[in-house]
């Protein structure tokens, strides 16, 4: 009985206050030179560059935060998800 009690808490109290994972991240795949495109390098030089881009909204804080006693850390927080009519 109270295991039961217990966790039908923990349940009620975490579904309130979670944020669903609905964003997604952009990618862009970068290659250079294109395809089928001559490339000519000195020795040492880049000659061929092929990376993944990842382009993703979130909130950049130039130094610590204290908010109503949450300390926030300098840094980028990248954004998980949104709800209707809040970001």
């Amino acid at each position: 009985m109270k295991r039961s009690l217990a966790a039908s808490i923990m349940l009620f109290s975490t579904a309130c206050a979670s944020v669903p994972n609905n964003y997604s991240h952009v990618t862009t795949q970068i290659s250079r030179p294109a395809i089928n495109e001559i490339q000519v390098a000195p020795l040492g030089e880049q000659m061929l560059l092929q990376a993944t881009a990842t382009l993703s909204q979130g909130v950049y804080l130039p130094q610590q935060n204290n908010i109503k006693g949450f300390i926030l850390s300098p840094g980028f927080y990248p954004k998980s998800g949104e709800e209707k009519g809040r970001v």
